[in-house]
């Protein structure tokens, strides 16, 4: 990770800020460093304190949470606009990091203090509908992925990610057997064994890390399965 200094221009065409005017970009970027990160690489462990709010610039930023045996569930992907650790940074007096994240990639984070973030919430009187608006759409996704891991079997929600896939709908090309599992709620091995089942059915061709669907409409009855107690 790098740290360098922000420029007013990169804050342009973000809905955050469409109600500030030029003096106020470059105000705040006086007191918000620029981080950069690689692909791979940790932004904060889960429990830190959390001192400031990252506003992603460019690239994607992965929160997922860690289990002792190693096991990784993805709570969202964010991108360009959206402002990381929003909900405790809003209604924690000493804000900590409530998951993990990585970069994606090239990540680039506006690395805002919360004393400057509370600043504009009070300064701004359209900010604070802003940062309403991304916290109702975190929930929604929120509430979404709790659905899914609740009421659909690990067969269906490998196949439904499959099809996403498929459509140019993923979070990234050619996954591993563990970024699957991380991103559906499972382990690689549970993973490799459905792929397989699902290739001996003819319903996709494995080459490598590429998959290829064969019988799409199959994958599709699976991904509508919603009995949580069907084999895994």
């Amino acid at each position: 990770m790098r740290i360098t200094q922000a420029k007013p221009e990169q804050l342009l065409g973000l809905a955050l800020f469409n109600s500030f005017p030029p003096e106020g970009l470059t105000e705040l970027v006086s007191t918000c460093a620029l981080k950069v990160y690689e692909d791979g690489e940790i932004l904060f462990f889960e429990g830190d304190p959390a001192e400031s709010v990252l506003l992603v610039l460019a690239g994607r930023a992965v929160l997922f949470r860690g289990s002792e045996l190693g096991r990784e569930l993805v709570l969202s992907r964010l991108g360009r606009g959206e402002v990381i650790n929003l909900v405790p940074a809003l209604l924690a007096e000493q804000p900590r990091w409530q998951a993990c994240a990585r970069a994606s990639g090239h990540l680039e984070v506006l690395n805002i203090p919360l004393p400057a973030l509370r600043g504009l919430m009070n300064a701004n009187n359209t900010f604070p509908q802003s940062l309403l608006r991304m916290l109702a759409d975190r929930l929604a996704r929120a509430m979404d992925l709790a659905s899914s891991m609740s009421l659909k079997s690990t067969r269906a929600r490998l196949a439904a990610f499959l099809i996403c896939q498929a459509d140019g709908l993923g979070t990234q090309p050619n996954p591993t057997q563990n970024d699957i599992a991380a991103e559906i709620g499972t382990v690689r091995e549970v993973v490799a064994r459905l792929l397989k089942d699902f290739e001996m059915a003819g319903w996709l061709k494995r080459d490598r890390q590429r998959i290829r669907l064969r019988d799409r409409a199959a994958l599709e009855r699976v991904a509508r399965d919603q009995d949580q107690t069907s084999p895994m």
